[in-house]
C-alpha cells in the first residue's frame, strides 16, 4: 500500500493528503486524497512506468480542478495561522513557511 494511502485511509479527520514523487528526475507523480478517499492521480510520463491501456492513462491524467480545490483550501488553513499573529500560540515562526505564504497570497 502506498504510504501516502496509509496515511489518508487511516487517519481520514486529517482530511487533505498529498504524496509527491519525483522519479529518477524524469517523472512527477502526485496522489490527492480527501477525507480517507482518492480523488486525483496524476503522472507526467505514463510510458515509464508501463501504463498502457486508456483507462489507466486517464486514470493519472491528473484533475487540475482538483489540485486548485485543495490549494485554496492550504491557502485558508495558512491565512489562518499566518493572521493569528507572532504572539498566537497557534502562529508559525518559519521563514520558509511566511515566504511560501507571501508568494502564494501575490499569485
Amino acid at each position: 500500500m502506498d504510504p501516502g494511502e496509509a496515511i489518508a485511509q487511516r487517519l481520514p479527520a486529517v482530511g487533505d493528503v498529498l504524496r509527491t514523487m519525483v522519479h529518477d528526475d524524469d517523472v512527477l507523480w502526485y496522489c490527492y486524497w480527501r477525507r480517507g478517499e482518492a480523488v486525483d492521480q496524476y503522472c507526467s510520463w505514463p510510458e515509464y512506468f508501463d501504463i498502457a491501456s486508456d483507462e489507466e492513462r486517464r486514470s493519472v491524467a491528473g484533475q487540475p480542478e482538483r489540485m486548485a480545490e485543495y490549494q485554496e483550501r492550504i491557502q485558508e488553513q495558512f491565512t489562518d495561522v499566518f493572521e493569528a499573529g507572532p504572539a498566537s500560540k497557534t502562529s508559525v515562526n518559519c521563514s520558509w513557511m511566511r515566504s511560501w505564504y507571501s508568494a502564494i497570497r501575490s499569485g
